[in-house]
């Protein structure tokens, strides 16, 4: 037969099985938060000032592992992730047409993203690319996936493109360290202007 019980935070009656009874003393959980904000804060806590044992910690951790939610079950999924410096997009983000007519282009992997850059320029062709079929960043910045900075490459012209930009890149490093050994043996740097001496104080300069 149910039993009346007497809210411990607000004093409302709630009707419980006489099982519950002794353990059912809030009506919600808004009086439980209630009650444990005003009597188990800081100092009146019970764990206050108490650490966690490794077996403690070992539980929260596989609680926490337990729990974890990844891909479109986490609530900050926003249908993206970088990977090695790229943005992929996961397959079930994709309109329902679009992931019918880029199937071929998902991560073979996977099976459920594709990258940014490769679904940018099928949008732009309008049809999936080929496997030998390379999109290339043009300033170098591989999240950078505005249409304008894609190149579709073939494969070998890709691998040409990136050798011509490694050369150009070590020709210019070369560049800048031989104009920085040239400054360094300046004079100028070192000596002052004719008629100006050390020991010159600005009122003594020449006009």
């Amino acid at each position: 037969m149910p039993v009346t019980v007497t809210c411990r935070e607000c004093g409302d009656e709630i009707v419980v099985p006489p099982s519950r009874a002794k353990r059912k003393v809030y009506c919600s959980r808004a009086c439980y938060a209630a009650w444990l904000s005003a009597n188990q804060r800081g100092a009146d806590h019970p764990m206050h000032g108490r650490k966690h044992s490794p077996e403690s910690m070992e539980k929260i951790r596989a609680a926490a592992k337990r729990n974890a939610r990844s891909g479109p079950q986490n609530p900050k999924w926003r249908g993206s992730f970088m990977s090695r410096g790229y943005r992929m997009i996961a397959a079930s983000a994709l309109p329902e047409d679009e992931r019918v007519a880029f199937a071929s282009m998902l991560n073979r992997s996977s099976g459920r993203v594709v990258p940014e850059h490769r679904l940018v320029m099928a949008r732009a062709l309008g049809r999936p690319l080929t496997p030998g079929e390379v999109v290339h960043h043009r300033n170098g910045v591989k999240s950078d996936n505005r249409l304008e900075n894609l190149e579709l490459l073939a494969n070998d012209s890709h691998r040409m493109k990136h050798a011509e930009e490694t050369q150009e890149m070590l020709r210019l490093r070369a560049e800048v360290e031989r104009l920085t050994a040239e400054l360094s043996k300046c004079s100028c740097r070192t000596s002052p202007p004719s008629g100006v001496t050390a020991s010159s104080s600005p009122e003594t300069l020449p006009a």
